[in-house]
């Protein structure tokens, strides 16, 4: 069941590479794995096939928010396609903390402000003012560092 979880890896390395090089994650990655995803997952591990197409669907909808590029969604529904909502929102969070920590030290000032900005907006229910500044950053590196992590962490669970 472990080696299992290993099969989005295939997904996100070549994508990690391609969106450094061109900050683009093309569609030739991620709809044929997403595809063999699913159809694995319907195979092999029924009981989580549900968990799956409503973690795709999740993320499928936060990416029509604009708020982050749709190649990081299209590979985030590849791991998803596999390891269903919890890994899916592990990865997530794993790779939103290493970006979070990346630009604090890289650019303290400005990071700060757009923390600053980002939590005023939510509390005010209008993501739409946020000024993100125009800054592209290639999210898929860190969408493997927490999906590395996330996987490490079910391994060293499943081990003891």
């Amino acid at each position: 069941m472990i080696l299992f979880y290993l099969y989005p890896i295939v997904a996100i390395i070549p994508a990690t590479v391609v969106d450094i090089r061109t900050m683009r994650i093309p569609n030739a990655i991620t709809f044929p794995l997403m595809s063999l995803g699913i159809a694995a997952t319907a195979i092999f591990n029924t009981a989580n096939l549900s968990q799956c197409i409503i973690a795709m669907a999740a993320l499928f909808l936060f990416g029509a928010t604009g708020l982050v590029g749709l190649g990081d969604i299209k590979l985030l529904m590849v791991v998803a396609s596999t390891c269903g909502i919890m890994f899916t929102i592990v990865t997530i969070g794993i790779a939103a903390i290493t970006l979070l920590v990346k630009e604090l030290i890289t650019d303290y000032k400005q990071t700060r402000g757009y923390i600053a900005q980002g939590l005023f907006m939510i509390v005010r229910c209008n993501m739409s003012m946020i000024d993100r500044g125009g800054k592209k950053v290639p999210m898929a590196i860190y969408i493997l560092i927490g999906y590395a992590c996330a996987f490490a962490g079910r391994f060293i669970l499943h081990a003891y």
